[in-house]
């Protein structure tokens, strides 16, 4: 009679297929939770890159308003003028709100904060 057809052998080859699945499978769900992990912080960068462009605009676009103003002196750019005020606000509190976990990043947001104030 061979050794493998014992029942021994068998219960410590099923065993061992067994440790190997759930090693496999602890590894795969270590790996998997460090991508989502990854993919979040790249998702973050994101939503902070597009505040900063949507207030990038926003600024671009009353500088252009004043100009304009200042050709034309049409009262309906001062009322935009207002509004993408309000707006630009508005933006840098949801930016403040997005870096607040970064401290470097948080401080930078203030910087920006007071050099739009004082124009």
């Amino acid at each position: 009679m061979k050794f493998t057809n014992k029942p021994l052998f068998l219960k410590i080859i099923f065993a061992i297929t067994i440790a190997i699945i759930l090693f496999i499978s602890s590894v795969s769900y270590k790996h998997i939770r460090a991508l989502h992990d990854s993919n979040e912080i790249v998702e973050h960068t994101y939503r902070v890159l597009i505040k900063i462009e949507q207030l990038f605009t926003k600024i671009k676009n009353v500088e252009i308003d004043r100009r304009n103003y200042l050709l034309t002196h049409d009262k309906k750019l001062l009322r935009q003028i207002e509004f993408d005020k309000v707006e630009i606000k508005q933006n840098l509190e949801q930016l403040r709100e997005i870096t607040s976990d970064n401290p470097y990043h948080f401080q930078t947001t203030k910087k920006l904060e007071s050099l739009i104030e004082k124009n």
